[in-house]
C-alpha cells in the first residue's frame, strides 16, 4: 500500500485556496440552482455582467501570469526571446487566419480555449497531488477521472440541440446536433446502460 502524504499541499493557504480556487465553481452552481431563469437565455445578459464574470473573474489567472513574466525584471530578462517571440508569432498567425476566414479564427481560438479548459483541470489535480506517492495505476485513475469529467461538456457543446452557449461567436464550435447520440454517450460515460451503435 503506497504511503499518502497526510499534509494537504495548499497552493497558497487553506483559506486562500478555498475562497479563490475551490469555492467559485460551487458558488456558480448554487447561483444557477437558485436563479435558473436568469441563466436560461444568454442573449439577455448585459455586457457589464459579461465583463465582470469573464474578464474580471474567469480570465483573471491570465493577468496574474503577467506578474510572473513581463512584470518580473529577472524572469523577463532570462526569457526575453521567448516572451517576445511567442506573442508576436501568435499575433501574426492570428491576423493571417482572420484575413483568410474570420469564422476559422474564432473557431481555432474556441478549440484552444477548450483544450486549455480541459488541461487546466488536469493541472489543478497534479498541483494538489504533487506530494503524493502513488502507484502508476492510481495516477491513471486520476487522469481518467479528470478527462471523463470534462468529456461530457465537450460532447454536449457539439451534439446538443438545446445548447445556449458560444465560446466567442455563433458557430465557433462545429455542431452535429444529435440529442439521442448525446444521451447514449452520457449513459456510457457515467455508468448507465451503454447502447452505442457500432
Amino acid at each position: 500500500m503506497p504511503h499518502h502524504n497526510q499534509n494537504q499541499p495548499w497552493l497558497n493557504s487553506r483559506v486562500s485556496d478555498t475562497v479563490f480556487i475551490l469555492s467559485p465553481s460551487f458558488v456558480s452552481l448554487l447561483l444557477v440552482f437558485l436563479f435558473p431563469s436568469q441563466f436560461q437565455n444568454t442573449e439577455g445578459i448585459p455586457i457589464t455582467y459579461w465583463v465582470f464574470l469573464i474578464v474580471f473573474i474567469d480570465v483573471a489567472h491570465v493577468y496574474s501570469t503577467l506578474y510572473r513574466t513581463y512584470f518580473n525584471p529577472v524572469n523577463f530578462k532570462k526569457q526575453y526571446a521567448l516572451l517576445t517571440a511567442i506573442p508576436l508569432s501568435c499575433y501574426i498567425v492570428g491576423v493571417i487566419i482572420y484575413r483568410f476566414d474570420g469564422l476559422w479564427f474564432w473557431r481555432i481560438l474556441a478549440y484552444l480555449a477548450v483544450y486549455h479548459f480541459i488541461r487546466q483541470q488536469y493541472g489543478f489535480m497534479r498541483l494538489y497531488s504533487r506530494n503524493e506517492k502513488v502507484s502508476p495505476v492510481e495516477r491513471l485513475v486520476d487522469k481518467v477521472a479528470i478527462y471523463t469529467a470534462t468529456l461530457y461538456p465537450l460532447l454536449f457543446w457539439h451534439l446538443s440541440t438545446a445548447r445556449n452557449f458560444n465560446w466567442f461567436i455563433e458557430g465557433d464550435f462545429f455542431s452535429f446536433k444529435n440529442d439521442a447520440l448525446l444521451k447514449r454517450f452520457g449513459d456510457c460515460i457515467y455508468g448507465h446502460h451503454c447502447n452505442l451503435p457500432c
